[in-house]
């Protein structure tokens, strides 16, 4: 592909380029675009770039609205900031094969070994390096789920407690209620829960 290098009196063509190159204006691979405001000493503006090794930026990375980086060589994953139809969001979007985006200590980059998930899966690990000691955060299409996958699911705090949803009567029997459900109605102002078919009052209450 042509090399063209912009000096400020027009495109000199140059086939091979050996050793440092030192232009006064900006550097154009494969023709100019002119859908930004780049073109000043240092901008390097091109359509697509393969780097063997490392690259260092001093200053950051600057994305154009709804233009994204892309992960893996089959496009595994795709991060971008989507400004339409949505307001404007920063989106991961996950290989729908494995589903899984993990949090861990920057040392422990191993083989996790967690199996594909059916639905997209945040997966929280503890230092220990452990697979099992994490927790995972998605929905399962019904619902939303918060799991440990070794030990309980701790919710602690000594300024507040867990608040069960409020509702009233009538809207707590339009739901479509599972045992294990709790909640506070309002209507009658007392803890009730769902058990062998019936929401009931416990005695404590």
């Amino acid at each position: 592909m042509p090399f063209y290098a912009f000096n400020g009196q027009g495109y000199q063509k140059n086939s091979n380029i050996i050793g440092n190159l030192n232009v006064s204006s900006a550097i154009f691979v494969g023709g100019e675009v002119s859908s930004h405001s780049f073109g000043t000493a240092g901008d390097i503006i091109c359509k697509r770039i393969e780097v063997n090794g490392v690259s260092y930026f001093d200053t950051g990375i600057l994305l154009a609205d709804n233009a994204g980086i892309t992960f893996g060589s089959g496009n595994d994953c795709r991060l971008i900031w989507r400004n339409v139809p949505e307001p404007d969001c920063l989106i991961l979007g996950l290989d729908g094969s494995a589903n899984i985006f993990l949090i861990c200590e920057r040392a422990d980059d191993i083989d996790w070994a967690h199996p594909n998930q059916t639905n997209p899966t945040l997966f929280i690990q503890s230092a220990s390096a452990t697979p099992a000691h994490c927790i995972k955060l998605y929905h399962n299409q019904t619902n939303g789920v918060i799991a440990s996958e070794a030990g309980g699911l701790y919710l602690g705090s000594t300024t507040c407690a867990p608040i069960a949803p409020s509702m009233t009567t009538t809207q707590r029997n339009a739901l479509s209620a599972v045992n294990g459900m709790r909640i506070y109605n309002t209507t009658t102002a007392s803890i009730e829960m769902y058990s062998n078919g019936a929401w009931r009052t416990p005695s404590f209450v």
